[in-house]
């Protein structure tokens, strides 16, 4: 039952990131709902930022909630969205409320920040630093250990900036030596260095079409989505239970929420995933 493999799994966070498309979004709803039988698997709430949304996952209205930022008045953005999580904290210690939260789209927060760095906007640096500290009180609120729950998070991804050189052949605009993944979640420089803090596990997805067998055994190409809990330095992988992970697949493969699950419990040395 799928129900007892997430209890035996207990609470973990997880940030999917990747380009459009890659399937981050299908994923983290299919660890709440069914999304090709169109049904509820657990109790979960799917919040989107921005303009994330995806109707052909079905998934009602009411297990849903979505914020639009507004360069105007972000922080109207951010109270809102730390209020629902703050909603979920309360629901979550009475026992009820979401079994899976997923915040889809934490690239939204990066959209704001770029913005109030800029030069024309020098004079609101108040407000580039209030969004700062909602960011980082959201992530401590999305804790999976105080909320009971399991927490998917979802980000678009960057590229490592290699800078450029200037006449005196000195290098401008290029990330930190710290930094040695090509593939980063898409966020401002301080907010994508520690945002592997806050997750049991960092994960990288893409999707590409190539040479797959078949139900009937044949050779025919297909589009697969990969989701990598492995990496091998293109891209930045946080893995908790790496150290036990001796014998599982480095990714999966056009997977379902279960099958994660799965290679958790298996880690952990849980019965259920055995």
């Amino acid at each position: 039952m799928y129900k007892d493999l997430l209890a035996a799994v207990g609470p973990f966070s997880v940030l999917l990131y990747g380009d459009a498309g890659a399937g981050k979004t299908t994923l983290a709803v299919d660890a709440f709902w069914d999304f090709m039988k169109l049904e509820k698997r657990c109790e979960g709430l799917w919040i989107q930022l921005g303009r994330e949304s995806n109707t052909a996952l079905g998934v009602p209205v009411a297990m849903t909630k979505s914020f639009s930022s507004t360069l105007s008045d972000p922080m109207k953005f951010l109270n809102s969205f730390n209020a629902c999580i703050r909603g979920v904290a309360v629901e979550r210690l009475k026992g009820a409320g979401p079994e899976v939260v997923v915040v889809d789209g934490l690239t939204e927060f990066g959209a704001l920040y770029e913005y109030y760095k800029t030069p024309s906007a020098s004079d609101t640096f108040e407000v580039w630093r209030g969004l700062k500290d909602s960011f980082f009180g959201a992530m401590q609120l999305l804790n999976p250990e105080f909320l009971k729950c399991v927490v998917i998070c979802t980000a678009s991804v960057d590229v490592k900036r290699r800078g450029t050189k200037t006449k005196s052949q000195e290098v401008i605009g290029a990330d930190p030596d710290w930094q040695d993944s090509k593939f980063v979640p898409y966020m401002d420089g301080w907010a994508r260095r520690h945002m592997g803090r806050y997750f049991n596990l960092v994960a990288y997805m893409d999707a590409d079409y190539r040479q797959v067998k078949g139900a009937d055994g044949k050779l025919e190409k297909k589009e697969c989505h990969d989701v990598w809990f492995q990496g091998h330095g293109d891209y930045l992988i946080k893995n908790q239970w790496e150290h036990r992970w001796e014998g599982l697949p480095p990714k999966l493969t056009n997977a379902r929420f279960e099958e994660v699950l799965g290679l958790i419990a298996k880690a952990k040395g849980s019965a259920a995933g055995a």
